[in-house]
């Protein structure tokens, strides 16, 4: 097999879901042990509790996006033998990677998008990905900041 593609990222994917994880345990036993002040605090019984549920889902929305990527981060394609077909190999959250065989077409098929965000506070990002949809309909994300081994087999975008 030959190897088209990989992102060197998976072991700092990894220590930054564990730490990510710690977080999430610690925000949330924060706020729920001390959300008797929550409520009291929002001078209502509902808005204590909305209050609660919000920065439930903000302290813990990072750990979600992460678990969202698990089974979807593409770390590495390799082209088969038979030049037709690719095996793709995803970051999994718990350790253990997946791979999805697909027509080497996916690659040629995916969809670009530029990652591009800037604030006028000065935040910028500049992460261009690839969306590839494997036969089951999962869509992966391929990181465009990886090493790409092998042009010929992906869309031509001037990356």
């Amino acid at each position: 097999m030959e190897k088209i593609y990989i992102n060197r990222r998976g072991v700092l994917l990894h220590a930054v879901s564990v730490i990510l994880l710690l977080l999430s345990v610690f925000i949330s036993w924060y706020i729920l042990s001390e959300s008797a002040y929550f409520i009291q605090a929002a001078h209502s019984k509902f808005l204590g509790i909305s209050l609660i549920v919000l920065l439930l889902i903000l302290g813990n929305s990072m750990t979600i996006a992460m678990l969202w990527l698990n089974n979807r981060y593409v770390l590495k394609i390799f082209l088969e033998d038979n030049q037709k077909n690719i095996k793709v190999i995803t970051w999994n959250f718990f350790g253990k990677y997946k791979s999805y065989t697909t027509l080497t077409v996916a690659l040629k098929k995916a969809t670009y998008f530029s990652g591009r965000y800037d604030n006028a506070v000065g935040v910028s990002v500049n992460s261009p990905w690839l969306k590839i949809v494997v036969p089951n309909k999962k869509s992966l994300v391929l990181d465009l900041k990886g090493d790409i081994l092998n042009k010929n087999y992906f869309p031509k975008r001037g990356y």
